[in-house]
């Protein structure tokens, strides 16, 4: 659930609040691409920083995501 993938994104990428795309595909086992297609249709939630140049990933809300 929820509080397990948490404690997995802690030891996986200790005291970090925010995950690249790449980063996110690595910890989820998938492409880029599919990462890209998951925020694109909204499933995921993300913030764009830069005017819009890096995309970045809550680490809570890849655990929501992740839980179902």
């Amino acid at each position: 659930g929820y509080r397990e993938n948490l404690e997995k994104l802690e030891k996986a990428y200790p005291g970090r609040g925010m995950l690249t795309m790449n980063e996110v595909a690595a910890f989820c086992g998938v492409s880029r691409m599919t990462v890209v297609r998951w925020k694109d249709s909204g499933k995921l939630t993300v913030q764009q920083t830069g005017r819009g140049k890096k995309v970045l990933v809550p680490a809570q809300s890849l655990a929501r995501f992740c839980a179902g």
